[in-house]
């Protein structure tokens, strides 16, 4: 029994002296969490200026310049057909697709035979038309001199037979007739040899030696050298901005090739006019640029445009006086634009009277000089203090 009594006792002293070493622990923490010591905080709340990159503002007399996408084509196309009947009897050498042809040049030859037999048989009708209109001639003198012996006015019917005018009528009319047959069948000779109509690339052959053509045959596509069109789109707000006026100079045009010429490879074409017709799938309006030597065969140093490739074309607009101009990549949201003025941002609405590919051009609206800030910034408010690069400074 008294061995029982000795334990509870333990056990309660074990449990007090657990309970005040806790006691003591927390009332520790408490007095060293009241008693830490506040930090200060000094100058963290300093504002610092944003460093900017800044262009001055650029005003003067521009002529913008619209790109457009147009595609190459011949500004002659032809089809060359055969106006005889016969066989291919011969083709030139140069009768091949991609090959350069003059004006004039032989280009093949249709069977002569048939038409100089004709040729033949109408000399040969001449000749016994006029036979016959010599003999009437020489009738015509016996009668008159029986009507002169007939001594007598007769009515104009019976006049004209005694005088035999209606014979005279028929055999001028055969000379005509048997001469209009020769004319043609010289004609027919002639146009069985095939001649280029003007300088030309022939581009397609639709026959070849041995074949039986006839009046309207498809002989060859042939395009024409001297000139090429470039057909191009423009929206209809820009159109009229295009100097359609008659002076050359204003109407020149850089063409480029951006998939098969180096970057800095252009040729010069000339404005031909707008056509007065919208595009009925774009909406947009039609121009039409014309490109001389297009195959470069005058100036071999020049790149050749090729029929139904896709071109750009840069065509000068009216000129603006008395404007800003502005590179696109600095104007913000809404036309709008960020300017430094004493030390701080200026956010200015902008007056745009156009934009081209590069640039934006403002009326009215800045002052030259003033500064761009060109440096995108991710917060903006009017009135931010900026300020700019030393290194911009001392450059400037």
């Amino acid at each position: 029994m008294t061995k029982i009594k000795t334990t509870v006792s333990t056990t309660q002293k074990s449990l007090l002296i657990s309970a005040l070493i806790i006691m003591l622990g927390l009332t520790l923490a408490w007095i060293i969490l009241n008693t830490e010591p506040e930090a200060q905080r000094e100058g963290a709340t300093k504002k610092t200026a944003m460093l900017v990159e800044t262009i001055p503002v650029e005003i003067g007399d521009f002529t913008p310049v619209i790109e457009v996408m147009g595609t190459v084509l011949p500004s002659r196309d032809v089809q060359l057909q055969a106006q005889v009947n016969g066989q291919v009897q011969s083709l030139s050498d140069a009768f091949i697709p991609g090959t350069i042809v003059n004006k004039g040049d032989k280009l093949l030859q249709i069977d002569p035979q048939d038409y100089k037999n004709q040729i033949i048989q109408s000399k040969s009708q001449l000749q016994k038309a006029q036979t016959a209109l010599q003999i009437e001639m020489g009738e015509q003198i016996a009668a008159q001199r029986d009507y002169e012996r007939l001594g007598r006015e007769l009515e104009e019917p019976q006049k004209s037979l005694v005088l035999r005018k209606p014979q005279l009528t028929n055999a001028q009319a055969a000379v005509s007739e048997a001469q209009a047959q020769l004319d043609q069948a010289n004609l027919n000779l002639a146009r069985a040899q095939i001649k280029a109509p003007f300088d030309a690339q022939i581009q397609n052959i639709h026959v070849n030696l041995g074949s039986q053509v006839s009046n309207g045959t498809i002989l060859a596509d042939l395009v024409g050298v001297e000139t090429y069109w470039v057909e191009a789109s423009v929206p209809i707000s820009q159109s009229s901005w295009i100097n359609n006026t008659n002076d050359n100079q204003d109407k020149l045009v850089t063409i480029r090739d951006r998939l098969s010429w180096p970057d800095d490879v252009s040729r010069q074409g000339r404005l031909l006019s707008l056509i007065g017709q919208v595009d009925n799938e774009s909406r947009m309006a039609r121009i039409l640029i014309s490109v001389d030597d297009p195959l470069a065969l005058e100036n071999p140093q020049l790149p050749r445009l090729t029929i139904g490739t896709y071109v750009s074309s840069l065509i000068p607009t009216k000129k603006l006086t008395n404007v800003a101009r502005i590179e696109r990549q600095y104007i913000r949201k809404n036309d709008t634009l960020w300017i430094m003025d004493n030390q701080q941002l200026n956010i200015k609405q902008l007056n745009v009277i156009f934009r081209d590919n590069q640039y934006v051009y403002v009326k009215d609206t800045l002052q030259r000089g003033e500064q761009i800030i060109t440096t995108d910034l991710s917060r903006i408010t009017q009135g931010a203090a900026v300020r700019v690069d030393n290194q911009q400074q001392d450059e400037n």
